[in-house]
């Protein structure tokens, strides 16, 4: 009876793992993703609500139609070294 209670906790660990690794690391391998840029509006930028009144449908530069992570700007778009 343990034994197979391992084999599940196990199996469930790698589904988990695999799950993630598909949705968030994958997705990101084979893409271009730009960094925030540099300039004086983004070089204070440390959260997603300073990213939402520019990037918003009503904002001055909207996110394109079929973008993906919606609310999530800073897990992708990494800040510049500058």
């Amino acid at each position: 009876m343990e034994k197979i209670t391992i084999i599940k906790w196990a199996a469930f660990v790698t589904a988990t793992f695999l799950a993630i690794l598909t949705i968030f690391v994958i997705p990101r391998l084979h893409r271009e993703i730009p960094d925030v840029p540099g300039d004086d509006r983004h070089i204070k930028v440390s959260k997603l609500s300073e990213c939402i009144p520019c990037h918003s449908e009503s904002g001055v530069h909207p996110l394109p139609s079929g973008h993906v992570a919606r609310g999530q700007c800073l897990y992708c778009h990494k800040m510049t070294d500058s």
